[in-house]
C-alpha cells in the first residue's frame, strides 16, 4: 500500500483483511494436520537417539515459538502507533474542517451584512460624512 493513498478506513479494512487471512490460514492448516495425541509410552520405549532429536525438536519449536510471540506482539505495538497517528490525523483534519467551515460562516455572513447595508437605499445619503 501506497502511504499517499493511506487513510484510517483503508488501513483498517487492510488490518481487517490480514486477520481475515490469517485466520483462514490457521484453518486450513488445522484442518490439513489434524492434532494428533502423542503416545507417551512407546516414546519412552523409544531408542535414545530419537529422544534426544525430540527433545532437541521441542526445544527449537519453543523457540520459533517465542520468537513469533514476539514478531505478533511487535506487529501490534506497530499498528497500535499507526492508529494513535491516524487519530491524530484525523482529529487535526477535524479541527481544520471545523475551522474553515467557521471562516467560511463568517465571511457569509459578512458578505450578507455587507450586501443588506449596500441596499439599505437612500438612508445611506443620511450618513455623516467625516
Amino acid at each position: 500500500m501506497d502511504e499517499s493513498e493511506a487513510n484510517p478506513a483503508l488501513l483498517h479494512a487492510s488490518i481487517l483483511a490480514r486477520d481475515e487471512y490469517i485466520s483462514y490460514l490457521i484453518r486450513e492448516f488445522r484442518t490439513r494436520r489434524p492434532l494428533t495425541r502423542l503416545d507417551w509410552d512407546a516414546l519412552a520405549k523409544s531408542p535414545e537417539d530419537v529422544t534426544v532429536r525430540l527433545q532437541r525438536l521441542e526445544q527449537r519449536l519453543h523457540v520459533e515459538i517465542q520468537k513469533e510471540e514476539l514478531s505478533l506482539s511487535l506487529e501490534r505495538a506497530r499498528i497500535s502507533r499507526e492508529q494513535v497517528e491516524l487519530q491524530k490525523v484525523r482529529t487535526r483534519l477535524e479541527k481544520e474542517i471545523r475551522r474553515l467551515g467557521a471562516t467560511a460562516a463568517d465571511k457569509s455572513s459578512a458578505s450578507d451584512l455587507n450586501a443588506s447595508n449596500s441596499d439599505s437605499g437612500g438612508w445611506s445619503l443620511f450618513r455623516r460624512k467625516k
